[in-house]
C-alpha cells in the first residue's frame, strides 16, 4: 500500500509541476486539467491510506467530504476546489 500511496502522490506532484509550467507559458486552458489531476491524484493517495476506492471522478468530492472534510481534517473549500476544477477540465 505504501508504494501505491507514494506513486499516486508523485503523480499529483508531477501534475502540479506541469500546471506551473503551463502557467508560465500562459496556456491557461490546459492548466485546469493538470491542476484537477494534481488534486484528484492527491485525494486518491489519501483514499488509499484508508483503503477507500472512489467509484468515479464525479463521486470523488462527495466521498472526500464524507471521509476527510466532515471530521475537520480538511476545510470544505478543498472539495469545492476539486468540483470547480472537475467542471473546467478539458
Amino acid at each position: 500500500m505504501k508504494d501505491k500511496v507514494e506513486s499516486l502522490f508523485q503523480m499529483s506532484l508531477d501534475c502540479m509541476e506541469d500546471a506551473q509550467i503551463l502557467f508560465e507559458k500562459r496556456r491557461f486552458e490546459a492548466i485546469t486539467n493538470r491542476a484537477y489531476y494534481g488534486y484528484f491524484d492527491a485525494i486518491r493517495a489519501l483514499f488509499t491510506t484508508k483503503e477507500i476506492w472512489g467509484k468515479s471522478h464525479s463521486g470523488t468530492p462527495a466521498k472526500f467530504e464524507e471521509v476527510f472534510v466532515i471530521i475537520d481534517i480538511f476545510p470544505i473549500y478543498t472539495s469545492k476546489n476539486l468540483r470547480f476544477l472537475y467542471g473546467g477540465r478539458l
